[in-house]
């Protein structure tokens, strides 16, 4: 049988929830949330990029104007939003990964 290639592996998944949960701890901070929120969206984006993900598909859309809206909310913004939406998408990578299945994207094509 043959292994289908992984594009997230378990050490590079665990570093970017360790940095998703960092950049939530520090969004605790009030005002300070308002420029590490966008710092930490913008380099797990950035990573999952250079992953090969396509992070602009229906479903990913959604999650992260909806979990990167959370983050602006007073009292809401505690809930750690950034998180979230890393480990949402680190299984959805690796649920298309060990079962082949490729969801459709509406553009943004990784290298």
């Amino acid at each position: 049988m043959e292994e289908r290639p992984k594009r997230i592996d378990n050490l590079t998944a665990g570093f970017m929830i360790t940095t998703a949960v960092f950049f939530d701890l520090v969004s605790l901070i009030p005002i300070v949330n308002i420029i590490s929120t966008p710092i930490g969206y913008f380099i797990i984006f950035w990573w999952f990029y250079n992953k090969k993900v396509k992070l602009f598909n229906l479903k990913g859309t959604i999650w992260a104007l909806v979990t990167g809206t959370i983050e602006f909310i007073p009292a809401v913004s505690i809930l750690p939003s950034i998180t979230v939406y890393t480990i949402r998408t680190i299984m959805m990578v690796k649920s298309e990964d060990g079962l082949g299945i490729k969801i459709p994207s509406l553009g943004l094509k990784p290298k």
